[in-house]
């Protein structure tokens, strides 16, 4: 707190889950520290891989911000009341950004289908390098296509539940399975699995209200 640690990073990660905190320092390696973030916070796997080549652009971008360059030397702009860096916002719940994304990752899965038809000799290292990471990317795009599904369907009810850190958002698009999303959330904020009956049960209510609601006119 009272000593500013200049080598400390911060990237603010915005999902269609809400939004959270990623830490690290200069030098760490940002595919271990978007793999370990994934995995604290529930998130598909797949989505390390994109997350932290999102990392690392926000890294080489000149941001006047520790960190932006290599030499680590420089503190952050002098300000007492200040905790740590500025969080760079890495915004994977904004809805062109994942489209962007997906279309690129879709290009490249073209670019390695047609690497495949070429002979092994012609084939220099760079691209049996592209090639090798075929599972990693088609893994990335299918995370983010299930990202962009979520974004792209509009929440019919969001719901407020209450929790030990605080008021979370729950949302319910049509199609979802009310137990499921229960449990994902009881999952991912580390609630007790016994909630997870009652808070469906909760979401199927105000549902089943909702409709009548709007039968009703």
């Amino acid at each position: 707190d009272g000593s500013g640690d200049a080598t400390k990073l911060v990237w603010e990660v915005q999902s269609a889950w809400g939004m959270h905190l990623l830490e690290g320092h200069i030098g760490d390696n940002c595919r271990e520290l978007a793999r370990r973030f994934c995995r604290d916070n529930h998130l598909d796997m797949a989505l390390a891989v994109p997350l932290s080549e999102r990392m690392e652009q926000r890294l080489r971008a000149p941001a006047g911000f520790p960190g932006s360059g290599e030499g680590a030397g420089e503190k952050p702009p002098a300000g007492p009341k200040r905790k740590g860096p500025q969080p760079k916002v890495i915004d994977l719940g904004d809805k062109d950004a994942v489209r962007r994304r997906v279309r690129a990752l879709q290009k490249k899965l073209r670019e390695i289908d047609k690497l495949k038809m070429n002979p092994e000799a012609v084939v220099d290292q760079l691209q049996r390098e592209k090639l090798a990471s075929e599972g990693e990317v088609r893994a990335a795009c299918a995370s983010l296509e299930r990202e962009l599904d979520l974004l792209e369907r509009l929440p019919k009810m969001v719901f407020d539940v209450e929790t030990e850190s605080g008021a979370r958002y729950l949302e319910f698009r049509e199609g979802d399975d009310c137990y499921e999303l229960a449990k994902q959330f009881c999952r991912q904020h580390d609630l007790d699995r016994e909630l997870i009956r009652p808070l469906a049960q909760h979401m199927e209510q105000k549902l089943r209200e909702q409709e009548l609601l709007n039968d009703g006119g």
